[in-house]
């Protein structure tokens, strides 16, 4: 039984991920409005410092979306969490 979808709409370059274990969503977007990171947690409102975070770390290329990768770990702590 699936318990999310995430799906890449090719011709407008967006992101549609529906995660129903993990419902708290937060996003980061760098200078050119493209989202970087977006983590979800099942629980809302836990500190962004709690290890079991779903982090997912989005790379571009000149065409849109190239990689997409997902780890666990604290919100705080994602950009060193160990990517590719």
């Amino acid at each position: 039984m699936a318990t999310g979808l995430r799906r890449i709409d090719n011709e407008s370059r967006t992101v549609r991920t529906l995660d129903y274990r993990y419902p708290y969503h937060l996003y980061e977007y760098d200078a050119s409005g493209n989202m970087v990171y977006m983590g979800t947690h099942y629980i809302h409102g836990v500190a962004t410092s709690d290890e079991n975070w779903r982090v997912y770390k989005y790379t571009y290329s000149e065409d849109g979306i190239a990689r997409i990768e997902k780890l666990e770990g604290a919100w705080d702590s994602r950009a060193a969490l160990g990517w590719v």
